[in-house]
C-alpha cells in the first residue's frame, strides 16, 4: 500500500539526500534513507553523497551498494553524486566515471572562506554550466558556509544558461537556498525546479514544509517547472 503524499503539488521526490558514505552523515544511510522515503509517500529518491568523500571509501562499492538497494526498493531509488565544481568549471570526479551515475548534482563548495568573489563565482558556475556535464545546480546561493548575494544580471545569466542547457536548479531546505531572486529568475525563465533536503538526517528526508511555504509566500506555486525523473 502506497504512502500518501503530504506535500502536493510538490513532485514526490527528493533528489538530494546523503548516506553513510558522506562523513557529514549524522545519522543517514542507503537503507534507511530508502526506508524513510518511503514511508514519507515519496516516489523517488536519489543517493547522492559528496564525491570527494566517495573517492576515498571506494566509487565502485558505493555504486553497488546503491543499486543493490535499489533493486529491493518499492520506490525508484537513483544512483548519484553530489560533485565539486572546480575553479575550472569542470567536475571533480572524472567524466567516464559520471557516465555511471543516474544522476549527478554540481556544487560550488571552494571559493576562499574569507569572502566570496561575485566575478570568481559568476565565471565558475557559468563555465560549469556550459560544460554541461550537471544534471541540478545545488544551492546556488549558500558557498561556504555563507549566504551570496548575487546580483541581479548575475542571477539572469545562470538561468538563462541552466535553461539553455537544460539543467535544473534545487530549492534546497538545508540550506535555505536559492534566494527569493533566484527562485522567481528560475520561474521566470522556465529553469526547472526540484524540491530537495539535503538530508544529513533521516528526519529530514521528504520534509518540504520551507519549500512549500517558500512557493506560496511568493506566489508562485502553480507557475513553477518541475523536475521529473524521467526528464534525467
Amino acid at each position: 500500500m502506497k504512502r500518501m503524499w503530504a506535500y502536493s503539488p510538490l513532485p514526490a521526490t527528493d533528489l538530494h539526500t546523503h548516506s553513510e558514505f558522506s562523513r557529514c552523515s549524522v545519522d543517514t544511510s542507503v537503507q534507511g534513507n530508502i526506508a524513510t522515503a518511503e514511508l514519507r509517500g515519496l516516489r523517488a529518491i536519489a543517493i547522492t553523497d559528496h564525491s570527494s568523500h566517495v573517492k576515498k571509501t571506494g566509487f565502485r562499492r558505493y555504486i553497488e551498494t546503491v543499486r543493490a538497494a535499489a533493486y529491493r526498493a518499492d520506490i525508484t531509488v537513483l544512483t548519484g553524486l553530489e560533485v565539486d565544481i572546480r575553479p575550472d568549471g569542470e567536475p571533480e570526479l572524472g567524466r567516464s566515471l559520471l557516465k555511471k551515475l543516474d544522476i549527478v548534482i554540481g556544487s560550488l563548495h571552494k571559493l576562499p572562506r574569507r569572502g566570496v568573489s561575485l566575478d570568481g563565482y559568476r565565471k565558475t558556475v557559468l563555465t560549469a554550466l556550459r560544460k554541461s556535464w550537471m544534471n541540478i545546480l545545488a544551492h546556488p546561493t549558500y558557498v561556504n558556509g555563507r549566504e551570496v548575494h548575487l546580483p541581479d544580471y548575475t542571477i539572469q545569466e545562470i538561468c538563462d544558461v541552466a535553461y539553455e542547457n537544460s539543467i535544473a536548479v534545487e530549492l534546497n531546505s538545508h540550506h535555505r537556498s536559492p534566494s527569493d531572486d533566484f527562485i522567481k529568475a528560475c520561474v521566470d525563465r522556465g529553469v526547472k525546479l526540484t524540491p530537495t533536503s539535503d538530508a544529513h538526517r533521516l528526519r529530514q528526508i521528504g520534509v518540504f514544509d520551507w519549500h512549500l511555504e517558500k512557493l506560496r509566500r511568493l506566489d508562485l506555486l502553480d507557475k513553477v517547472v518541475w523536475l521529473r525523473v524521467k526528464d534525467l
